[in-house]
């Protein structure tokens, strides 16, 4: 597994289900429903196969977003306290990470200025906008991804759940907010 950090502290890993994201993928091709359209990718066919960024500035709601997506079956996950650290986390990746799962309120660099450095990258992979405070802000956020053609998955308030974040990722675009 990997697990990396920056302006955090990590916390010791999770027992996960790897059996989720094979058991969608063959639901999914029974009701004539194609992966990539959904959110995965035809060539990835395990959950550990993915790479995500976890953003936020709260160390708690970063554990909790890393032990939703481990026991959705994902091994290599980055976790940034804002957005400039996270634009730096990509700059170490061998390449960009499938899913940016962020908090848009951040003290440093939030996530609006969040999604307009992956826009100037052309950031291709799901985005998915994450809020515990004011959702009209989250809803400003959304259009300005969504102008910038960014594959914004959907957004989630806080506290976050794994059914939910599991929709998000796996599932066809929602809004759980």
């Amino acid at each position: 597994m990997a697990l990396m950090a920056f302006g955090s502290s990590v916390c010791a890993p999770v027992i996960t289900l790897r059996w989720f994201p094979v058991v969608f993928i063959n639901l999914a091709r029974r009701v004539g429903i194609s992966a990539y359209s959904v959110g995965m990718s035809e060539s990835k066919k395990n959950a550990a196969d993915y790479t995500a960024l976890v953003i936020d500035d709260e160390e708690t709601s970063q554990e909790l977003a890393r032990m939703a997506l481990e026991r959705l079956g994902l091994t290599n996950i980055w976790v940034a306290g804002d957005g400039a650290l996270a634009i730096k986390a990509m700059d170490k990746m061998a390449r960009p990470p499938d899913f940016v799962i962020s908090d848009i309120f951040m003290p440093q660099s939030d996530g609006i200025e969040l999604v307009n450095d992956l826009a100037k990258r052309q950031y291709a992979g799901g985005l998915v906008l994450v809020s515990g405070g004011d959702t009209q802000f989250l809803v400003i956020a959304k259009r300005i991804a969504r102008f910038h053609g960014l594959n914004l998955l959907g957004s989630l308030t806080k506290p976050l759940r794994t059914d939910a974040l599991a929709q998000i990722l796996f599932g066809s675009e929602q809004d759980m907010t």
